[in-house]
C-alpha cells in the first residue's frame, strides 16, 4: 500500500518525465545548428575566394570612389569578420615593415606598415636556365642595352660587366647595378669593354657558361639552332661597332613585355632557396 506523499512523488517524477525533451532531440538540434554553422563558414569561405580573384574595381564603392571596407562587408553579409576575410599563416612582417606608431588613446597604438618591396635577385641566378626561350633572352639583353645605351649617351662605359652585377626584378625590370664602377669612354669611336662583355653575358643566359677559349658560340646546337635570332645576335656582337648598332637587330625586336620574366625570376628563386643549381646537359 502506497501512502499520500509516494503518490504525490511518483506523480510529480512522472511529470517531470514527460516534459522532458525526448534524448535524441537536444542532440539532433545541435546536430543542425552545426550543420547550419558549417555551411554558413564554408559560405563565407567560398565568397573571401572569389573576392581575392575579383579586379580591384570591384571592392570600389561606386557611390564614394573608395575601397570597401572588409569589416563592413562582413557585418553586411551577417558572419564573423574571421571567417568573412581570407586570412593566411604566419607573420605579417615577413610581408609589411613598420614605419611608425600612432596614439589613439591612453594605452591604445596603431602601428602603421607599409609592404615590403620584392628584392632583385641577380641574373646569375638565372643563367643558362632551361626555361630561357629566344623572347625571354631578348627581354634581359633588350633592357641591359638600353642601360648600356644611356652610358654611353653620356660618354661612359662600365668596363666589367658580368651576370653577377645584372640585377633582375620579380615584376621583370632589369637594372645595371654599382653604376659607381662607369669610368669614360676615352674615345667614341672605340669599341667599348660592355660589348665584348655581353657576348660572355649573352652565352651564360643562353647555356650557363661561357667557352674557355674566349670564342663566341654555344654547345647546344639542338636547343639554340644555327639559324636562329638568337645564334644571329650573338654571331653579330663580335662585329658590332656600338650598343646602338646591336639594339637594332631582330632578336630584339620581338614582341617582348616584362610581365613575361616574372614566372621564371619565381621559379629561379624558389631554387635559389633550396640550393638547386640548374647543370647544363
Amino acid at each position: 500500500m502506497t501512502s499520500k506523499p509516494d503518490k504525490r512523488y511518483t506523480q510529480i517524477l512522472n511529470t517531470l518525465k514527460e516534459r522532458e525533451p525526448h534524448p535524441h532531440s537536444r542532440s539532433d538540434t545541435e546536430q543542425a545548428d552545426g550543420n547550419r554553422t558549417a555551411a554558413r563558414q564554408n559560405t563565407a569561405k567560398q565568397q573571401a575566394r572569389e573576392r581575392e580573384s575579383y579586379p580591384v574595381d570591384h571592392a570600389i564603392d561606386p557611390e564614394t570612389g573608395m575601397l570597401r571596407l572588409r569589416l563592413v562587408e562582413a557585418v553586411a553579409s551577417g558572419v564573423r569578420a574571421h571567417e568573412y576575410i581570407m586570412t593566411k599563416e604566419g607573420s605579417p612582417w615577413r610581408s609589411y615593415e613598420r614605419i611608425y606608431q600612432l596614439r589613439l588613446g591612453v594605452g591604445d597604438r596603431v602601428t602603421v606598415a607599409e609592404r615590403r618591396s620584392p628584392p632583385f635577385n641577380v641574373v646569375v641566378h638565372i643563367a643558362g636556365n632551361p626555361y630561357i626561350n629566344e623572347l625571354r633572352l631578348a627581354l634581359i639583353l633588350g633592357q641591359v642595352l638600353e642601360g648600356l645605351a644611356y652610358l654611353a649617351s653620356k660618354g661612359l662605359q662600365y668596363g666589367s660587366l658580368t651576370c653577377s652585377n645584372i640585377l633582375i626584378h620579380p615584376e621583370g625590370d632589369v637594372k645595371i647595378a654599382y653604376q659607381e664602377c662607369c669610368h669614360t669612354l676615352l674615345t667614341r669611336s672605340a669599341i667599348p669593354d660592355d660589348i665584348r662583355a655581353l657576348g660572355i653575358i649573352t652565352m651564360e643566359l643562353m647555356q650557363g657558361y661561357a667557352k674557355d677559349d674566349g670564342a663566341i658560340g654555344v654547345d647546344d646546337l639542338y636547343r639554340w639552332p644555327k639559324g636562329s635570332s638568337a645564334i644571329r645576335f650573338l654571331s653579330e656582337i663580335t662585329s658590332a661597332s656600338s650598343v646602338v648598332e646591336l639594339i637594332e637587330y631582330p632578336l630584339l625586336r620581338l614582341p617582348w613585355r616584362k610581365e613575361k620574366l616574372k614566372g621564371l625570376v619565381s621559379l629561379a628563386s624558389l631554387w635559389a632557396r633550396r640550393d638547386y643549381k640548374y647543370t647544363p646537359s
